[in-house]
This record gives structure tokens, sequence and C-alpha cells, in this order.
């Protein structure tokens, strides 16, 4: 079977890449293309824009345009995992790897869904189950990463946001290559919910734990 030209290999998988100028949302195209049979394999969907960023409890996500990493990976699991906990906790560690490896930015988590630095949201993740005839088919990890500063809309009780540039030197930040920090986010991504997807939790409590805010207790996991 002929590669698609838009794919790349993650630690062994094929993983799909599509990338779009605007998006209502990430996870919600990803949601219309597992509908539609666009996507069979792992993917990757990435969006310089969203109109309606997604977060968690009907929270919107301000996602101006190339201001930030707007992405959803798409994974099927080959066994039955319905919790998102662990596919959460999992993705958190991962983006906190990537930005810290590529922008050296040290972020911490936030239970259970944000990147945080200094008491400001860099980022948060939103994990959706996909299922069909009441059994799990995928699972759809979104994630936002605030790049650049501007202004963004919040809701009075959100916390206060933060981006990348404003954590890093002016010299640093021109020599920041985006397009390397989506990449390390989708790898890290991938491998990370290989482990969740194995049902492996010690490795992943662990890994969040030690990223975690202080006083933070580990979500559980039934």
């Amino acid at each position: 079977e002929a590669v698609p030209p838009d794919a790349r290999a993650v630690d062994g998988v094929l993983m799909r890449v599509l990338s779009y100028d605007t998006l209502d949302s990430t996870n919600a195209e990803a949601r219309r293309l597992l509908a539609g049979d666009a996507i069979t394999t792992p993917a990757c969907i990435v969006a310089r824009e969203q109109t309606a960023g997604r977060g968690t409890r009907g929270r919107a996500w301000c996602s101006p345009g190339d201001a930030g990493i707007y992405l959803s990976v798409v994974e099927r699991p080959a066994r039955a995992t319905p919790v998102t906990v662990l596919y959460t906790l999992a993705a958190g560690v991962a983006c906190a790897e990537a930005i810290e490896r590529i922008a050296g930015v040290v972020a911490e988590l936030r239970p259970i869904i944000d990147l945080w630095v200094g008491g400001r949201k860099l980022g948060g993740i939103l994990v959706e189950a996909v299922a069909e005839r009441g059994m799990l088919t995928s699972i759809v990890i979104g994630v936002g990463v605030n790049v650049r500063e501007t202004p963004r809309a919040v809701e009075a009780d959100a916390p206060r946001p933060v981006s990348i540039e404003e954590l890093m030197t002016p010299s640093a930040f021109a020599g920041l290559e985006e397009d390397a920090l989506v990449r390390e986010i989708a790898d890290r991504v991938v491998t990370w919910t290989a482990v969740a997807a194995r049902g492996e939790t010690t490795p992943i409590r662990r890994a969040w734990a030690e990223r975690c805010i202080p006083g933070a207790v580990v979500p559980a996991i039934a």
C-alpha cells in the first residue's frame, strides 16, 4: 500500500498529518473525519487558528491566528481502554517534555488538564473518547499551547494566560522553530499514549507526579 504524502513515522507508527489554516476546532474536525471514515490510522490535525476552540466543562479556548499551537492527535487503541484520565495524564507529560526540549521552558502540570508556569496557564489538553455502538473506537487528544504574546480573551474566573514568548529571551524566541515544537508535541503524545493504550498506569502516574504543581495529588485511575 502506498504511503500517503502527508504521513510520517513516529516510533514505528505511520501517522498522517493534516494541516489547515482555520478550523472551528481541531477536535471537532477529528470527529468529523472519523465519522466520515476519512482517517482510519493514527493522525494529527493541526490548525493555525481556531474559531471555536474548546476546553473542558464547555469553556472556550482562545486560539488567535498564528499565535499558538492547536492540534489534535487521533489514536485508535488496539485494546479497550475507556479511561480518558490516563490519556490526559499521558498527554500532559508529553506536552511538558516537548516544550522543555524545544523551547527550554519548564511547565508544570495542574490537575488534570493545564500546562502551568508561574501561576499562569500556558496550555491545556482536552481528551475525548469516540465510541460506536457502545464500543470505544478512537481517542482524540486535543492540545493548545500559547506561543506568541497577544491579547487573549478569557473568562472572568479563568486563570491568566502566558505564552512561550513571554518566558524566553527575545533572542532565544527568535530562534524557536515552531514546526519543530509541533512535531515534538505530536511525537511525544504518540509515544506516551502508546503507554496508556497498553494500560501501563505506573510510569504515567510517576512521570506526571514529577511534573505536577506542588501539593497536587495524582488523580485516581479506576
